[in-house]
């Protein structure tokens, strides 16, 4: 068994820190899960990985070698790293970001009055190796509409299809879903909104989650709502965060007009489907600007220990700054604090080490 002093304290290749303003993270990509950690212990694991725990121990004083100990004690057992006398053969994770897509993901609005080619719309996501596609109304009357869309993917290459529609005893009962999402096995979710009831179809025999929801979703501009249950922690999300944006990048939509967007909240279009094609909007360099706007670059996410888990939204900003901090947002990094209590993850506490110059949140 390693000697704990004279080891070194290896975080694994796939549970990254990442540094905020009042406190940081351990985001672990393999289970997805984060783990809260001051900011002293960021600094540890980073500034000083080239030194043994005893080294460690003998830079910041003696009397910090209770904490340094929990500290090492907490990542080892919620296996976020490991001793070992040879740091040097293991190397970090390479967070390289590509695909072969030219678009990943789709949404198409719909209400009464559109009018959208959907074969010509499936077949051009196609062509540009879209795997996700989005179907969105918010007004009742439209489930025929988004069943003939569903028909034009039966052939296609997407791999998974989520919808978003109105409570409706008219148009369709529970067994309709469930009939549906049996027909259409790339279907993943139906989100069902202005429900009388909350609740989730169980059904054992389908895979998508039916979800029955009371909040009413009227239009486009519900969307933007950053919250920790939308957190992601896993290798796609955090290496595309660290060089693009986490919503909009390879993102295409189509509004309720036709009109092709980078999102339908947004207000800039760049052409619209019943003349345009969406390979030709996707080439266009002003289309794509807001594909490459990190957390890195965005005022306030850049200080917050969550940036490279959470999706961004640019359609909602502060002052409408397409670089200001997303406007639904009720996290402040600088306080470590939600205005909502409720929304706020619980982390491991820790106690604070002594030394004067070494301030951190818990």
């Amino acid at each position: 068994m390693l000697n704990r002093d004279t080891s070194f304290l290896c975080l694994y290749a796939d549970c990254v820190p990442v540094r905020g303003h009042k406190r940081s993270t351990v985001c672990d990509l393999q289970t997805n899960k984060f783990y809260f950690i001051p900011n002293i212990l960021f600094e540890m694991l980073t500034e000083h990985s080239n030194k043994t725990i005893q080294e460690v121990v003998a830079f910041y004083g003696e009397e910090n070698r209770s904490s340094i100990e929990e500290y090492t004690s907490f990542l080892l057992d919620n296996n976020l790293a490991f001793l070992t006398l040879e740091p040097e053969k293991f190397s970090r994770l390479d967070l390289k970001w590509d695909t072969p897509s030219q678009v990943t993901n789709a949404i198409v609005d719909i209400d009464a009055g559109s009018a959208h080619p959907y074969t010509r719309i499936i077949s051009e996501l196609d062509d540009m190796n879209c795997k996700c596609l989005e179907i969105r109304t918010f007004t009742k009357g439209n489930y025929q509409k988004i069943l003939q869309l569903l028909a034009c993917t039966q052939e296609s290459r997407l791999r998974a299809i989520s919808i978003l529609l109105p409570f409706s005893e008219e148009e369709f009962t529970e067994k309709d879903l469930e009939v549906l999402c049996e027909e259409n096995k790339r279907i993943r979710q139906v989100l069902v909104h202005g429900s009388p009831q909350e609740y989730m179809d169980t059904s054992i025999t389908i895979k998508a989650t039916i979800v029955y929801s009371s909040e009413k979703i009227d239009s486009s501009a519900h969307c933007g709502i950053i919250h920790p249950s939308h957190f992601k922690s896993n290798i796609y999300l955090f290496s595309e965060s660290h060089h693009h944006n986490s919503c909009l990048n390879r993102k295409i939509s189509i509004d309720v007009n036709g009109d092709i967007k980078n999102c339908p909240s947004m207000s800039a279009s760049f052409g619209n489907i019943a003349v345009n094609t969406l390979g030709s909007v996707v080439e266009q360099d002003a289309f794509r600007v807001n594909w490459n706007i990190t957390k890195d670059q965005v005022d306030v996410c850049r200080s917050c220990e969550f940036r490279y888990i959470c999706t961004d939204c640019r359609a909602f900003t502060e002052n409408g700054n397409p670089y200001g901090k997303p406007a639904k947002c009720s996290y402040d990094p600088f306080t470590a604090t939600w205005a909502d209590e409720e929304d706020n993850p619980k982390g491991q506490q820790f106690r604070k080490i002594g030394k004067d110059k070494i301030k951190y949140f818990v």
